[in-house]
């Protein structure tokens, strides 16, 4: 083997090895971003499944949003849904 066919052999390799790189860190990067959107999808259906429950519980004839979160404003009283804060 002479030297120019083992550096066309290194140069070959390097850039099939630059493109299973690309490749996978390509993977990574979606995989990390669809975990975090399925979280907040998860998130956000439980909020919306936890309002939606209050809602038919109380028979709520107003919703209004205050500074320290939702208020529902049923037949029998007034109550506090969530914080604004988590």
């Amino acid at each position: 083997m002479t030297l120019i066919e083992l550096i066309a052999s290194i140069s070959i390799m390097s850039m099939a090895l630059l493109a299973i790189y690309g490749v996978i860190h390509f993977g990574f990067n979606t995989y990390h971003k669809v975990t975090i959107e399925n979280s907040l999808r998860d998130e956000g259906d439980l909020i919306m499944s936890t309002v939606i429950s209050q809602l038919y519980d109380k028979g709520a004839t107003s919703v209004t949003q205050s500074a320290s979160g939702i208020d529902i404003v049923g037949v029998d009283k007034k109550r506090h849904l969530l914080d604004s804060a988590g």
